[in-house]
């Protein structure tokens, strides 16, 4: 880039003719230094080489100080970054332990549900199994009372049935014998 602030000033330094930057490769704050020096600079002004060396090296030790400050930020921004990664690598650590965690619970709770729903529906099993056998305890039970009860009355009214025609029997002994007794009575008196 050729800096000429006028056409008829031939005195401005070219920095890129100008072999001593040649090669070098110039940060943006560099170039616009060198730029605004090489655009005020003319020959007979009292600014010399080694006057110009010195605003070239404070300009250098500027830049160099600049970029320490840079990197350093840079740096202390990577580590707050790196920092920040391993934190939420830590805390998504936890909160994977502690869902592992909570899983870990959610089986251990719902195996015991399971267990506890086995062991009900087995107490109901033995209760269904005990109350059948008791059921047909009392059935049998109840067929046996009733056979009895049948057999008791059969036999009672086999009983009665006896004791009525034995009555029966009785009576008409009972009657032929008054009548056996009025007729030896009648005959005897007579």
């Amino acid at each position: 880039m050729v800096i000429n602030m006028s056409s008829e000033s031939s005195n401005i330094i070219d920095i890129r003719a100008n072999n001593k930057y040649a090669g070098k490769r110039m940060t943006i704050i560099e170039k616009s230094a060198k730029m605004e020096i090489a655009s005020t600079y003319e020959e007979g002004d009292s600014m010399t080489n080694e006057s110009m060396n010195v605003l070239f090296n404070e300009l250098k030790a500027d830049m160099r100080e600049r970029e320490q400050r840079t990197k350093g930020e840079v740096i202390e921004r990577e580590k707050r970054f790196e920092k920040q990664l391993a934190d939420f690598n830590h805390a998504a650590e936890r909160r994977e332990e502690r869902f592992l965690t909570q899983i870990d619970t959610f089986n251990k709770e719902t195996k015991e549900r399971e267990e506890r729903l086995n062991r009900s529906i087995d107490e109901i099993k033995t209760s269904i199994i005990t109350f059948q056998s008791v059921v047909n305890q009392s059935i049998q039970t109840s067929k046996e009372d009733i056979k009895t009860v049948a057999n008791e009355i059969k036999d009672t009214s086999k009983h009665v049935q006896t004791l009525a025609i034995t009555s029966i029997a009785a009576l008409v002994a009972v009657t032929m014998s008054i009548a056996a007794l009025v007729i030896t009575l009648y005959f005897t008196i007579k």
